[in-house]
């Protein structure tokens, strides 16, 4: 994988609920049992990862499941 597990994507809101819409991205609770594996794994690997949410992401052509960071969404301010 290109990116390191050290350092977790983060993702804009905007991009993680157009994927969460189409079921490439949730929450750690939606994953499988089975999968509690992987999260405490990304856990370890990489320490700014807040737990919340993952995604598939494009990796060279190929879609990967991988930890990922939420901005917290911002307040519009008037122009």
């Amino acid at each position: 994988m290109s990116e390191s597990f050290s350092d977790p994507r983060t993702l804009t809101r905007a991009d993680y609920d157009r994927l969460e819409h189409y079921g490439y991205a949730g929450p750690t609770t939606a994953l499988t049992t089975t999968a509690t594996d992987v999260v405490d794994r990304w856990q370890q690997q990489s320490p700014d990862w807040r737990a919340r949410h993952w995604a598939y992401l494009n990796d060279d052509g190929v879609l990967r499941l991988a930890a990922v960071n939420v901005a917290r969404r911002t307040t519009a301010t008037a122009a």
